[in-house]
């Protein structure tokens, strides 16, 4: 068997995993970022209008106000990629009259009503359906680069449940969408550039769609535009190395430019009726603007080398107290670098992490996470890229850091995940052992948990399923080594 070729047993147990993860495990019941996106697709639904007057009261500091009406004043990108599973919960929900979305809920002061709630979760399944394709890709790529399943599926699952990623994928929001699309967009235009070598010619509507990913994405964060165009210029690179003529390579950039004009067209247009103009972003408008926003550029000034610091170690704030594996990502790509595995592919994932590390340090508004800077979360499919290549490596201690650490990140998150993260928030003392202490107390919420069923098996179900997946992908990597040989 080719090493080159994907297993789909084994791509579907990861995927169906990883979406099992995603679907049951939601860390915010209710959030203002999720309810601005929830209304947006409410009000396109229902209304066919970008207005959401009817709903700005859930989320007052994410709104903005422009000629006598209010509108979300996010990237429109996640309400429109979950536009189809907001309608179906919409008209639902509409046909079994519980239709109360402008409501609160009488339970709970100052949370939106169920109905409201029942459409965002719906919403969100979509971000975790993508978010899910997006994790299992890192087993793609690592095979196409020639890595053994086993180390594959690993990295995936390193990256898919021990880190961030993981908790942004449940709830509405861009953070795990654009990562995933990112991550999609790049795998796919490699497997096009593999197939061009396998002498398939130019395949005309998949350039088409990998230039549509990388521009939407900017659709989804404004802060995706620069790592779309490094995306790009890497396809171009390994184009390059694939022998590909000039010509021919400049070809397959004309159709990704082309790809890119409908994802361009919907910016300009809903910025346009949003906002008053093609050229300006909600964010500048924020109806209720926190002063943090006021500085540079919607936020956005110069780095702070005191904030990059916070954002890597604080013990409240930093991100390698859930995901200490990013710790050797340097010395991952030193190493590949070093040997000559995939130059391109390293530089670009260097500059991508170090781009969005340097742009979290330099937003005001950067603490504002549960689980580590929520600003970097597109930065993790591709700052664990480079751990694909660890068999090579020629140290034993840096491969078997890359085991260790990565199993701690799978420990704390599989922690996590059961317990309300958006309480733990705004506890002052580290998240770590408030994460631990939850759990052991009983404080748990997960799908199971809202279904009803007692505590100890709302616990003790998702393990059971967890160890399922782990058993069959562990027997299917074992029966996919053996054909092999």
């Amino acid at each position: 068997m080719d090493s080159s070729v994907v297993s789909k047993r084994v791509f579907f147990l990861l995927f169906f995993l990883f979406l099992f993860t995603y679907t049951t495990f939601k860390f915010y019941v209710s959030d203002a970022m999720s309810a601005a996106r929830t209304a947006l697709g409410i009000a396109l639904v229902s209304e066919g209008t970008l207005r959401v007057d009817a709903y700005v009261h859930f989320f007052t500091h994410d709104s903005t106000f422009r000629d006598g009406h209010h509108y979300a004043c996010q990237a429109p990108g996640s309400a429109l990629v979950a536009l189809p599973t907001i309608a179906l919960a919409h008209y639902s929900l509409k046909a079994l009259g519980k239709d109360d979305f402008t409501a609160f809920d009488p339970r709970q002061p100052g949370v939106p009503s169920q109905a409201f709630g029942t459409v965002m979760l719906a919403g969100s399944l979509t971000i975790s359906f993508f978010a899910a394709l997006g994790a299992a890709m890192i087993y793609v790529l690592g095979i196409r680069f020639g890595v053994s399943q086993r180390t594959a599926v690993l990295v995936a699952v390193f990256f898919g449940l021990g880190t961030p990623y993981a908790m942004w994928a449940t709830v509405l929001m861009g953070h795990a969408l654009v990562a995933a699309f990112l991550v999609i967009a790049f795998a796919w235009g490699e497997a096009l550039i593999r197939s061009r070598e396998l002498g398939h010619g130019i395949l005309v509507p998949g350039w088409l769609l990998t230039g549509f990913l990388l521009a939407f994405s900017v659709n989804v964060e404004y802060t995706a535009a620069i790592p779309a165009i490094v995306l790009g210029l890497t396809l171009l690179a390994l184009m390059r190395r694939a022998d590909l003529p000039w010509p021919r390579c400049w070809r397959i950039v004309g159709l990704l430019v082309l790809g890119a004009v409908p994802a361009a067209i919907f910016f300009f247009v809903y910025n346009a009726l949003a906002f008053g103009s093609p050229f300006s972003l909600g964010y500048l408008q924020v109806a209720d603007k926190h002063p943090l926003m006021e500085q540079g550029f919607a936020g956005v000034a110069l780095p702070k080398v005191s904030v990059l610091l916070k954002s890597l170690f604080s013990p409240r704030f930093g991100i390698l107290w859930f995901s200490p594996i990013l710790i050797l990502f340097p010395f991952a790509v030193y190493e590949n670098l070093r040997q000559g595995f995939r130059r391109e592919l390293n530089i670009a994932c260097l500059s991508i992490v170090s781009y969005y590390f340097l742009l979290n340090a330099s937003y005001g508004y950067w603490f504002h996470s549960i689980n580590g800077p929520r600003h970097v979360t597109a930065a993790l499919p591709f700052a664990f890229i480079p751990f694909l290549f660890m068999d090579r490596w020629p140290s034993i201690f840096l491969r078997r850091a890359v085991w260790l650490l990565g199993g701690y990140s799978l420990v704390v998150f599989s922690f996590a995940m059961f317990v309300p993260m958006s309480e733990i928030y705004w506890r002052e003392y580290s998240k770590i052992p408030s994460i631990i202490a939850a759990f052991f107390s009983g404080e748990i919420r997960n799908l199971f948990y809202y279904a009803g069923l007692p505590v100890p098996v709302a616990m003790i179900l998702p393990f059971l399923i967890w160890v399922t997946f782990g058993f069959l992908l562990w027997r299917t990597v074992r029966q996919e080594s053996e054909k092999k040989m």
